[in-house]
């Protein structure tokens, strides 16, 4: 369910916001822990209130499970990591191929996620519900068969290793 992804994809983005906090200062790492049990509780309470929408529009529970289509099996399989260098990959990003329909900001928040943990699929939902806060009139729609192909140019590019 979109919403469900949008929640997670705005936990997760705050929650990379909260950790950067320790590299600021020495000091600034004993907040971290307990602003970090805050976000929990906060992306807790939100998904709750997302299912209990769900379920007062629709008379169902929300399906966190939904079936995948062929494009994000494909891309559950995968944990994309990066195997270009800083040089490498600035130099080489432009052999990567673009995709039709994947707005060129789509494309580098796709590569801003591989870090070789996350999974093909978490990388789509990431990078639509990112869309779909801007809206589509911004960057149109992220669809997995969409960043499987990016995905696929650039390991192509030697710049990924899709594992």
């Amino acid at each position: 369910m979109d919403a469900l992804d949008q929640v997670d994809y705005a936990a997760e983005r705050e929650r990379l916001a909260v950790e950067s906090l320790a590299e600021i200062d020495d000091g600034a790492g004993e907040v971290v822990p307990p602003l970090l049990e805050e976000l929990g509780r906060r992306e807790a309470q939100a998904l709750r209130e997302v299912e209990l929408a769900y379920r007062q529009a629709t008379g169902r529970n929300a399906a966190r499970e939904r079936p995948l289509s062929d494009a994000e099996q494909r891309l559950s399989e995968l944990k994309p990591a990066l195997i270009a260098g800083p040089t490498e990959f600035l130099t080489g990003r432009r052999r990567v191929r673009g995709v039709g329909g994947l707005h060129g900001l789509m494309r580098f928040e796709v590569m801003n996620a591989v870090n070789g943990e996350r999974s093909g699929l978490d990388i789509y939902r990431y990078v639509a519900a990112e869309a779909r806060e801007a809206g589509a009139h911004y960057y149109g729609t992220v669809t997995a068969e969409a960043v499987l192909e990016y995905l696929e140019n650039a390991a192509a590019a030697e710049l990924i290793r899709l594992e």
